[in-house]
């Protein structure tokens, strides 16, 4: 059985914290827009391109929530939110949400 998480990292999120996302799990499927032509974009042309590839944004930047893009026009955003945190707490507080997400997904199996 295998999970995939397809997730697309915002421009926001750092390059550590990217590196530690991309390694917090093999059961998810990462892409970087840093690393796409899309680079430097809109928040509206990021959330276009997350629709079209069917991944879930994750970014540290608050503008991008559920009142800026509702609810069901997207596969979903995760907001690692808190100013001055350290991308270790960030990619802690990630992997703590991805364990539980991938748990109830096996269990609905």
């Amino acid at each position: 059985m295998s999970t995939n998480l397809r997730l697309l990292l915002d421009e926001a999120v750092t390059d550590v914290l990217a590196k530690l996302i991309s390694q917090s799990s093999a059961a998810i499927n990462v892409e970087y827009v840093r690393q796409l032509p899309i680079r430097g974009a809109e928040d509206e042309v990021v959330m276009k391109y997350a629709r079209q590839e069917s991944r879930i944004v994750v970014t540290t930047e608050t503008g991008m929530n559920h009142k800026t893009f509702p609810v069901c026009t997207h596969p979903g955003i995760i907001v690692l939110s808190g100013k001055r945190r350290h991308e270790s707490i960030h990619a802690g507080m990630f992997h703590r949400f991805c364990s539980q997400v991938i748990e109830r997904k096996r269990r609905m199996l």
